[in-house]
């Protein structure tokens, strides 16, 4: 198994409970992927339990997690595997649009990986308002920035039922410090400009600060030692 994040560790518990000797192999130095980084935040305390439990299956059914482990030719050589299973997630999904690939543009994943310092007058935007650009954008405001959140429709991650998203809806929409924008896409960005599209309009809008894209995925990790 390549990958400790959720699907992977849920398929090696399959895996073993069918009898199999399963490995797992992590890059990372702790089990979890983008379930830790969600786990991270305010909206998600529930997600650190799910871990731990997985943890405790892992050693109950004798399943080997070798973390901080590159899943490259030579390890998998080593290892000898009937059948090696991908479980490495997907990439981020950056539309082109111009000054999308500036230094002040990160996907969501590395934003809670590595997130950066905002310095006093700068705002957090965040590009997209999934369930997962909800839940930064909520954690950002919470930790006491000004944010920005874009998006293109009319509801705050849709996709999420509406037990999920209540809390983190709530705080956004009372915050002062956060702004929402409904029915606006991001069609450029320029130093600290942003160019805004809202009903067939486009504007500029100074909102220095980084750019935090939440624009789903667009194609699953399939290289053996791309995140191992």
């Amino acid at each position: 198994m390549v990958g400790a994040g959720i699907a992977g560790l849920a398929a090696a518990r399959a895996a073993a409970l069918a009898g199999d000797d399963v490995t797992v192999l992590e890059a990372e130095a702790v089990i979890g992927g983008e379930w830790r980084l969600a786990a991270s935040l305010p909206a998600k305390p529930e997600f650190g339990r799910l871990l731990d439990w997985y943890a405790a299956e892992m050693g109950r059914l004798a399943v080997r997690v070798r973390l901080s482990t590159r899943a490259d030719d030579e390890t998998i050589a080593a290892l000898a595997p009937d059948v090696v299973v991908l479980a490495t997630g997907a990439a981020g999904l950056l539309p082109p649009i111009p000054g999308a690939t500036g230094d002040r543009v990160v996907d969501l994943r590395e934003w809670l990986r590595h997130p950066r310092p905002v310095a006093d007058g700068e705002v957090v935007t965040v590009w997209g308002a999934d369930r997962a650009g909800v839940a930064v954008a909520d954690a950002a405001a919470t930790a006491g920035h000004r944010v920005l959140l874009l998006a293109s429709g009319g509801e705050l991650a849709p996709e999420a039922g509406p037990r999920e998203k209540v809390l983190m809806v709530r705080r956004l929409t009372e915050n002062p410090a956060v702004e929402i924008r409904f029915g606006t896409t991001l069609e450029a960005i320029d130093g600290e400009r942003l160019l805004l599209g809202h009903d067939g309009r486009r504007r500029w809008l100074v909102s220095p600060g980084p750019v935090v894209v939440s624009q789903g995925t667009y194609e699953p990790v399939r290289t053996l030692n791309a995140f191992g």
